[in-house]
């Protein structure tokens, strides 16, 4: 696979850091391709150029794309081009390869660019539409020079003959050496009529043609959680739970993450990453991508990375052999001479079981659901501020609107069916993959977290009835027990059941006493405030934590709209999460009577609530 030297969006107001824009080329935050930003100019009759203003290291043999688009209309006086090894710049007397995309013609184009100077070395009959994006891609190997446009709208790739077809092909091939050597890359942008600025480009790769080092996924030094991952061998791993992570330890200069071809659909996926502990950066994933890079231009030495599958849209469907949504990862690609090297972890593990808001959903505000922007899974879940407070790596499993009595989301099954074992979801990543191995979790936990209820109560009049919650939590709490041995389970009754109402009251008091059932009849282990801690009889390792009321005030019904915990009145935002996490892990050392439980905050290594 090639090595990544810059991957760039171009979602920030200014010129981005290495890069050189001519007067006229601009992010502008209309009609984007995707992000904050994409890329215009607004100069008439000049060949507008943004490049990348380093040359590739590897002799000319590189590849680079963008993603280029007529946002409305296919105006004759337009260009849309991708360059490499340019030299001589600037852009009006420079030498390279392009691919043009000309609506005049109309026609896709590979060229040579020699001091100004522009032959069409081969091109295909074709006229692009507007509001496609055109994901262009040209490729110089030693006097090999090819190019292929991808159809984004519907993944088909364009041939020499002007057609489309869903097989990968070039549209064009040729053998040249006119433009030889190292040289730099970018975005050339050509309107010849005042005021027309109806396109865009974005998400500009570059990469070298060296073959670098792929990280399997089955690695030993990539941590992936199992209990909320499956692991195809060395192939693929998958994960259907937002909150799930990834850590791993590299040497070298750069990082891609690898995608495989996964049958996911639609672009409601985000991902979030940092590396060495830096900053945050948020992607929203395409379908049709198999690679993201993820990091360029690191200092030499060892470094580490994160990331977090941070929202989808939960009403696709999950919960089937092949789910159409979820974070599907072959690998990732380092630098030819680089490897993987064991990451730093927490010292402690745990799962998290939840419905939405272990997850995020409708953490970053309230608008389309579908939209995976909404959803912040590393920054509005408890389960993520719990990582730092108790020192422990935990499997998120958040399933929206799933409950003690109820089915989730996306044909999900409620989180333990008494009436059938065998139906429910605790103890499966999906369908047809077992979180268990012989009867136990296939990776060992220090503690488990149950946080359901919140689901249920949102279902008043629905088919979760308090008695259903009751009986489904006296028997999952013995199944946790015989998949987790010496683990300490804590049942937590979530916020919106700490309300002193009726039905609050109800719902609550089906959760105590559904665990007086499976624990054993409860005793009043600890207080602390209103924070109540009980403790099983029976299973002396097992506790219900009751939260209070006046956590509940801004979190208790839908009908609240948004308030200062919550965008809508249910879910979490990032401040509250955190609260949340401060007060079970306050609990947790009243359960063990050990103040040394509740360990000072660690934002500054697992968390940093701003957005990128």
């Amino acid at each position: 696979m090639p090595r990544l030297i810059h991957h760039q969006r171009f979602d920030a107001a200014s010129t981005p850091a290495g890069w050189v824009f001519d007067s006229g080329m601009e992010p502008i935050n209309t009609s984007v391709i995707r992000g904050a930003r994409s890329l215009r100019n607004t100069v008439v009759n000049a060949a507008t150029a943004a490049y990348w203003d380093t040359a590739d290291s590897n002799s000319g043999d590189v590849r680079v794309r963008a993603d280029l688009q007529f946002v409305s209309g296919t105006s004759t006086n337009t260009i849309l081009e991708v360059f490499a090894r340019a030299t001589s710049l600037p852009y009006s007397g420079c030498s390279n390869y392009n691919i043009r995309i000309v609506p005049s013609a109309p026609k896709i184009a590979l060229n040579r660019r020699v001091s100004g100077v522009s032959t069409e070395m081969a091109a295909a009959v074709v006229t692009p539409a507007a509001g496609v994006t055109y994901r262009t891609q040209l490729t110089c190997n030693g006097t090999a020079i090819s190019g292929q446009v991808q159809r984004l709208s519907d993944g088909y790739y364009l041939t020499a003959a002007g057609a489309w077809q869903a097989a990968v092909v070039d549209f064009a091939s040729v053998t040249n050496a006119n433009v030889t050597g190292a040289g730099r890359a970018g975005i050339q942008l050509f309107q010849a009529t005042s005021g027309n600025v109806s396109f865009r480009a974005d998400e500009f790769v570059f990469e070298t043609l060296e073959t670098g080092v792929t990280v399997a996924v089955n690695d030993a030094n990539l941590y992936a959680p199992i209990l909320n991952h499956f692991v195809n061998g060395s192939v693929a791993y998958r994960s259907v739970n937002p909150g799930s992570y990834n850590k791993l330890g590299f040497s070298g200069t750069a990082i891609t993450l690898m995608l495989p071809v996964s049958g996911v659909t639609g672009e409601s996926r985000v991902i979030r990453w940092r590396v060495d502990g830096g900053a945050w950066e948020d992607y929203r994933m395409g379908n049709l991508e198999t690679s993201i890079g993820l990091a360029s231009g690191l200092s030499a030495g060892t470094h580490s990375l994160e990331l977090w599958y941070n929202g989808h849209d939960p009403n696709q469907s999950i919960w089937v052999a092949s789910p159409p949504m979820g974070l599907v990862v072959s690998g990732y690609l380092i630098d030819p001479s680089a490897a993987s090297s064991a990451p730093t972890l927490l010292t402690n593990r745990a799962i998290y079981y939840g419905d939405s808001t272990a997850y995020g959903i409708s953490s970053a505000g309230t608008g389309d659901n579908a939209d995976p922007t909404q959803h912040d899974a590393q920054a509005g879940s408890p389960a993520s501020y719990l990582m730092g407070l108790l020192n422990t790596e935990i499997a998120v499993v958040g399933l929206g609107s799933q409950g003690y009595g109820k089915a989730g989301l996306a044909g999900v099954p409620r989180v333990y069916d008494p009436g059938d074992p065998t139906a429910g979801s605790w103890d499966l990543v999906h369908p047809t993959r077992s979180r268990l191995s012989g009867g136990a979790y296939a990776s060992a936990v220090d503690r488990v977290f149950v946080t359901h209820g919140t689901a249920d109560y949102t279902n008043a009049g629905g088919t979760s009835t308090a008695q259903r919650m009751e009986d489904s939590i006296a028997a999952f709490l013995p199944a946790i027990r015989a998949a987790a041995p010496a683990a300490t389970i804590y049942v937590v009754i979530p916020p919106l059941l700490g309300r002193n109402a009726t039905d609050h009251n109800n719902r609550r008091n089906a959760i105590l006493e559904g665990f007086d059932t499976g624990a054993g009849a409860r005793t009043t282990h600890a207080t602390a405030g209103e924070t109540v801690v009980h403790r099983g009889s029976t299973d002396l390792n097992a506790y219900c934590i009751y939260l209070g009321e006046t956590i509940s005030a801004n979190v208790w019904d839908s009908s609240v709209g948004a308030t200062a915990d919550s965008f809508d009145g249910i879910h979490y935002k990032p401040a509250f999460a955190s609260t949340v996490a401060d007060r079970i892990a306050a609990a947790l050392a009243l359960a063990v009577a050990d103040p040394s439980a509740f360990r000072p905050r660690r934002r500054a290594r697992n968390l940093a609530l701003t957005r990128m």
